[in-house]
């Protein structure tokens, strides 16, 4: 009995201390999480890149360029617009650097004149035709 007696005492205690701490109404709650936000997805390797064959088709476009100063080419529309007037500007001066430095041009400043120039005279060149940098493109 002197077992029982000793116990009595540590189980009082042990529920008053438990009924003690439920009873102050403070919970262990863990911290909410701010909700998850995802990066927005990039675009698809493919939609950024030129469509296949426009790089070829638009040498009839750019070879004048490689032959001639810089000053004095003059785009001709009928070769240079119909390849790439479907497509977002973006990608027509990322196709026209392409084709620019397939035939050789691969200068900066003299490719992305040549590249400015040509957009230019397609409409999809940026505000001043001198702003294109086939470097970015």
């Amino acid at each position: 009995m002197a077992f029982c007696k000793s116990s009595i005492p540590f189980f009082l205690a042990t529920t008053l201390l438990l009924l003690a701490s439920g009873a102050s109404g403070q919970t262990t709650k863990p911290a909410p999480h701010p909700p998850m936000t995802l990066p927005p997805a990039p675009a698809p390797a493919s939609s950024m890149k030129c469509p296949a064959g426009i790089i070829s088709t638009l040498t009839k476009c750019t070879r004048p360029a490689y032959s001639r100063p810089i000053q004095l080419f003059n785009p001709n529309p009928e070769n240079c617009c119909p390849p790439i007037t479907m497509l977002p500007n973006n990608i027509a001066a990322r196709c026209v650097c392409g084709s620019l430095e397939y035939i050789g041009i691969t200068a900066g400043a003299r490719r992305n004149d040549a590249a400015g120039k040509i957009l230019q005279v397609c409409n999809m060149a940026p505000a001043a035709p001198f702003n294109v940098d086939c470097s970015k493109a």
